[in-house]
């Protein structure tokens, strides 16, 4: 099934999710780079990023939830029993590339050559949409930056505290080979 968007309203630093406009996986397997929304985030101090994510039976959100001056970007819904499938992510104001890789269940990494690199502005998305194919685990991290993340599993709720490696370390959250879909991701840019 093909993969679809929200429309992307630009001004607000979480506006929707842009349409998709580059499918990079030739089996089917859905990773995609797009640009961002334009979003006046001159509020932030510093780096920041932002996730949205497709969930089970909501779909996207209106709005892009993103990290800046202490607070914390999410893709997914906490305590509403619904998978995560999809994961879209965008950086700013980091001076490099943003990188991601998800676990899909019965496929495996995706992308399966390695990571999923943008700059800042461009969006990286992750998943399937109308699959019923949710993402077990997330792989995030930036070149230049520590990068801190944590994952809530569906039922379980969330996976042990955030985890905060050096720059240019990846950081897996979430579960592999053990069935149990994420529900929510969040995640920062320090």
């Amino acid at each position: 099934m093909p993969l679809t968007t929200a429309t992307a309203s630009a001004g607000s630093p979480d506006s929707a999710p842009p349409p998709v406009t580059a499918v990079s996986e030739p089996d089917g397997v859905h990773t995609w780079t797009t640009t961002a929304p334009r979003a006046d985030l001159s509020a932030a101090a510093g780096p920041y990023t932002c996730f949205a994510g497709h969930s089970q039976d909501i779909g996207w959100p209106a709005q892009y939830k993103c990290s800046y001056d202490g607070t914390w970007a999410q893709a997914g819904v906490i305590g509403q029993h619904k998978q995560l499938e999809a994961v879209q992510l965008y950086s700013g104001s980091t001076g490099g590339q943003t990188c991601g890789q998800a676990h899909l269940r019965d496929i495996g990494w995706v992308p399966a050559n390695g990571y999923l690199c943008v700059s800042d502005g461009a969006v990286a998305g992750f998943g399937t949409v109308g699959e019923n194919r949710p993402i077990e685990a997330f792989r995030f991290f930036h070149r230049t930056r520590q990068t801190c993340s944590q994952a809530h599993l569906l039922v379980y709720g969330p996976v042990d505290d955030y985890v905060c490696p050096h720059a240019n370390t990846v950081i897996t959250v979430g579960t592999v080979g053990e069935a149990k879909a994420l529900e929510a991701l969040t995640g920062t840019i320090l």
